[in-house]
């Protein structure tokens, strides 16, 4: 209840109550809440105390159970108080008492609805300045691109660019020849054209000296002036590191204390968490243990284990307290075992001979196919040959043909 207004709106609500017929009093929100809290930790028999009584004198020494009795007295008297009431026994509680409650809960229902009012005006008022923040944002952002655009117009043009002089087409028609008195040759030219030179050639040389020192000076002070900066901004570097290394320092001396603060709360819950892990091991070790040591009394004294029959048959035919197999049984079931290993291995036998006549029967393929394929192999190597031979006797006598239309072309003879 910080707002004024707020104050004021309970201040006149407690006030009206006040005026009612009945002249019960009304508490604020806060203060219910304050004795609500204030009850809610009493303890019985411990914050309120009652005078002794003659006949408990013999219990002086136990001043705890004495308030106790006596409390319980004093409960017992107000109980038949109450029932000796014809009104309070039918009707209940005095609706005086109910009236302030509904009060009160009235009011502290008018101060929610006031502050979830002041909270609904404070975020439509929040939004209003965010929604005002942002719309100066964008009027900041657009004045500063039409600012951008105007100085681009202004003084940015082609003609001011630092390059347009190497592609300027006029260039040619003002460029003027140049000369040793307007300095366009610079001062480190040894550029001499016939007929030009100086009239004063001393003047002129201390004129080209004074204008390099001038230049050097220049220079220099241009390099003072970087060195200068460079080691200002290295200052302030060196300041903002250290600043932040404090801050660090700082920052990792809190967080060491909070972890080392968080490590001994861990521990502690960690070892409170370990004595009930280990109190119920040993409880359910000891359930164990009593369950086994059941278990192997019931064990021992089953009459299934001081037994000597394996098995008993009912006159129906049905088994009783069956227990193991008997020795004929037994004997029919590693008979059947053994047979059936001989039924496996028999199995086994005839699937490797299996497999080694069908080893056999590839090996044979394997050989034929090997044979064929070499006798192809054979028969194309002869007509490939034989090929040969007939290409190397066809090109001979091409080349005889040749030889002889060459022969004959250059003796000019005529052939009808």
């Amino acid at each position: 209840l910080k707002a004024p207004w707020l104050k004021e709106q309970l201040q006149l609500a407690i006030s009206l109550v006040s005026q009612c017929p009945n002249q019960f009093c009304v508490s604020t929100p806060m203060e219910s809440l304050s004795s609500a809290s204030f009850a809610a930790s009493a303890r019985p028999g411990f914050d309120r105390t009652y005078s002794g009584h003659p006949d408990l004198d013999h219990m002086t020494h136990d001043r705890d159970l004495s308030e106790k009795i006596m409390r319980k007295r004093q409960e017992e008297m107000q109980r038949r108080t109450t029932l000796l009431d014809p009104r309070k026994r039918q009707f209940g509680v005095d609706h005086a008492v109910l009236d302030a409650q509904l009060a009160e809960k009235r009011i502290q229902q008018e101060v929610e609805a006031l502050e979830e009012a002041q909270h609904a005006e404070n975020h439509i008022m929040q939004d209003q300045v965010l929604q005002t923040l942002e719309d100066l944002k964008h009027k900041a952002a657009r004045d500063r691109e039409m600012a951008n655009k105007e100085f681009n117009l202004q003084n940015l043009r082609k003609e001011q660019r630092r390059e347009y002089a190497l592609s300027d087409p006029h260039a040619k028609k003002r460029e003027a020849p140049p000369n040793y008195e307007n300095g366009s040759l610079g001062p480190s030219s040894f550029v001499t054209f016939a007929g030009e030179g100086p009239a004063d050639k001393k003047g002129y040389k201390k004129a080209l000296q004074h204008q390099q020192r001038e230049a050097l000076l220049e220079q220099i002070r241009d390099k003072e002036e970087r060195a200068r900066a460079e080691r200002e901004e290295e200052h302030r570097f060196d300041g903002a590191a250290l600043m932040a290394a404090q801050v660090q320092a700082h920052v990792e001396h809190i967080d060491q204390e909070e972890r080392q603060q968080e490590r001994l709360q861990n521990e502690e819950e960690n070892r409170q968490l370990a004595d009930f892990h280990s109190r119920r091991r040993q409880s359910r070790a000891q359930r164990d243990a009593d369950e086994t040591a059941r278990h192997m009394a019931n064990v021992r004294n089953s009459g299934m284990l001081n037994e000597n029959n394996d098995l008993q048959v009912a006159p129906n035919g049905k088994l009783l307290d069956y227990k193991r197999l008997s020795m004929e049984e037994e004997q029919q079931a590693y008979d059947l075992i053994a047979r059936q290993i001989q039924d496996k291995e028999a199995k086994k036998f005839a699937e490797l001979a299996e497999e080694e006549e069908h080893a056999n029967a590839v090996d044979t393929q394997v050989s034929v196919l090997s044979a064929l394929e070499t006798e192809r192999n054979q028969q194309q190597k002869s007509r490939r040959q034989r090929i040969n031979e007939e290409n190397m006797t066809m090109a001979a006598r091409k080349h005889a043909l040749d030889a002889e239309e060459r022969r004959k072309y250059r003796s000019f003879e005529y052939e009808p």
